[in-house]
This record gives C-alpha cells, structure tokens and sequence, in this order.
C-alpha cells in the first residue's frame, strides 16, 4: 500500500487505432507544470500512434556489445586450448 503518493494522469479515450482502445499516461513529476493539457493529449495520440503503427510492439536495446553465444564460443575455445596444452604437457614429460 503506497500513502501519500500522487500522480497526474492523462487518460485517452477512443485512441482510433487498432490496436489500443483506451490509454493511460503517468506524467513525470518534473514535466507536470507550465505545460499544456493541448500539448499533453497531443504527446499521447502522438505515442498511440507510433505503437499502433508498430502492432503495439516495443523496441529495446540491449546494450550488449558481444552476443552471448559469443561468450560460449570463445569459453568452449580456451577451455579446449587448456586441455590440449595439458595432454601435449603430460606427453612430453
């Protein structure tokens, strides 16, 4: 239960897309101020539209550089490399 906690919400009716009916739209404590409620449902239609126009699906980034399965190539590489060292080691001496 959260007390003493409130937050300006901006709910969109009748979005007109295919995918969303209605929106809900949680405003930054910051941003909530000195701005219009024009410029708020206008922000709103504008996000509805580019995730109607994607199906609704979200696009992230990873932020990852390498792959995983780059990772267990190159830990499957050096732990063959460790075991040939060890077998030509135990041959020589």
């Amino acid at each position: 239960m959260l007390r003493g906690t409130q937050k300006k919400v901006v709910y969109v009716k009748n979005t007109g897309g295919a995918v969303f009916e209605e929106a809900f739209f949680v405003l930054k404590e910051e941003r909530g101020c000195g701005i219009s409620s024009d410029d708020m449902i206008g922000e709103a239609n504008r996000i509805i539209a580019e995730h109607t126009a994607r199906g609704g699906i979200r696009e992230e980034k990873s932020g990852k550089i390498f792959p995983a399965w780059l990772f267990f190539l190159f830990g499957m590489l050096l732990s063959l490399a460790i075991t040939v060292g060890t077998v030509i080691a135990m041959s020589i001496g």
